[in-house]
């Protein structure tokens, strides 16, 4: 997007919002931007990206991310780290904050003692931590956390936002 905004001779936004992108090229300028990054790399243990495009996010778009809301697949392979309780999430959520991220909230979590629930749970560099129970719906949800969004987005920034 930042091409785009530059031929179109945009440089006064707060919010951008995109999607749909397959990165195999990045290249991270600074905007002075907030950036809240869904790193969508996969779900249910099945990568939508080359694996070599982990690397890419662990290095440079999770140091990049303001917000980052990885489910808990991506946050098993942005952390390196298997996620089987809330104790190892958070431990993996830790894992992202240290690498530059400010705030990661895990739009949902599978916990084997709970086959009824999902929990959403988010941790801010400041270690101030979030936790949401939500009950399990049957059926194959994919990509539907976009509305997670809204509230991150519809406060006033202290700077503009970018969503990638």
């Amino acid at each position: 997007p930042t091409y785009l905004l530059a031929s179109h001779d945009c440089h006064e936004f707060k919010i951008l919002l995109t999607g749909g992108t397959k990165f195999y090229a990045i290249n991270i300028i600074d905007f002075n931007f907030s950036a809240v990054c869904d790193p969508v790399l996969g779900d249910d243990g099945k990568m939508y990206v080359p694996s070599e495009l982990i690397d890419v996010y662990r290095e440079r778009i999770v140091p990049s991310a303001d917000i980052l809301t990885p489910n808990q697949f991506e946050l098993e392979l942005l952390s390196g780290a298997k996620v089987t309780s809330e104790e190892e999430a958070l431990k993996a959520i830790d894992c992202l904050l240290s690498r530059g991220s400010k705030c990661v909230i895990v739009t949902s979590i599978e916990l084997p003692s709970s086959t009824d629930t999902l929990v959403l749970l988010g941790k801010s560099e400041k270690g101030e931590v979030a936790r949401i129970e939500i009950p399990k719906l049957e059926g194959p949800f994919r990509g539907n956390w976009g509305p997670l969004l809204c509230p991150p987005v519809g406060m006033e920034p202290p700077r503009p936002t970018v969503i990638v």
